[in-house]
């Protein structure tokens, strides 16, 4: 009992923040539409540093990084960095606002080549990425939707609904709340979570999972291994080796 203490003020904190952004952003209105474009003819990965605001990326046979950004205040003005670079080894695209009196949420839409590796660091916000070669996520809050990647996949996330569909190569994630959906894994899944359901469906490799709350349910993989369960129900099914929860090692 002591424990639903610490836990019951945590969500309700979480659900005050929440709504105070929400507020925030449905204050704000739409006051200009920014276009910015690079080529990228000798560039293979692009690193990307944005604040508050959702956040698009599709790669396609492409050789230039085109970005549309949607620029909300209160009221207009350009007190915000907005801009898209080349660093030699890779581009780098900055979105961010400057001061809180003056507060800015950009939405961004990117289109940039399919061979690029994807860094990003985001503050708030939704994203969606697809079709691009690999990539590497540090995201405070929102939700992730990622899809056709042809390598690793790795993201540490605070909060948000994450669902990750058809890669080549593994995933990993480190969440701290927010339900997990992962399908199509051709490589290793391994998944340390602290609250919210987590699906994973269809994996080539081994699934691990170390859990704080929340249901696993695990359908289709070579082996799996749950490493820690604080609660919620577990559901496997269809693993071709070895299942093993926590150190019991089954057949």
């Amino acid at each position: 009992m002591k424990l639903l203490q610490p836990i019951t003020a945590l969500i309700a904190t979480a659900i005050i923040a929440f709504s105070t952004l929400a507020n925030w952003h449905s204050s704000l209105t739409l006051q200009d539409t920014k276009t910015l474009q690079l080529d990228a003819d000798s560039i293979q990965k692009i690193k990307i540093d944005v604040g508050s605001g959702s956040l698009s990326i599709t790669g396609s046979d492409t050789n230039i990084i085109k970005v549309v950004a949607q620029i909300y205040q209160k009221e207009a003005h350009d007190n915000y960095q907005l801009s898209l670079t080349n660093e030699n080894a890779y581009a780098m695209l900055t979105s961010k606002n400057k001061g809180f009196n003056e507060s800015t949420r950009i939405d961004l839409a990117l289109q940039l080549p399919s061979r690029f590796s994807v860094n990003i660091q985001d503050g708030s916000g939704p994203i969606t990425l697809t079709n691009v070669k690999s990539a590497n996520i540090n995201d405070g809050s929102g939700s992730i939707d990622i899809s056709f990647i042809d390598g690793d996949v790795n993201i540490s996330d605070g909060s948000g609904e994450i669902t990750v569909e058809s890669i080549q190569g593994s995933l990993t994630i480190n969440d701290g709340s927010g339900s997990i959906t992962a399908k199509s894994i051709q490589g290793f899944v391994t998944i340390d979570d602290g609250s919210g359901s987590i699906d994973v469906k269809n994996v080539k490799q081994e699934v691990s999972i170390s859990d704080g709350s929340g249901s696993i349910n695990v359908d289709q993989a070579k082996s799996f291994t749950l490493v820690d369960d604080g609660s919620g129900s577990v559901n496997i099914k269809n693993i071709a080796e070895k299942v093993n929860m926590n150190g019991n090692n089954t057949f």
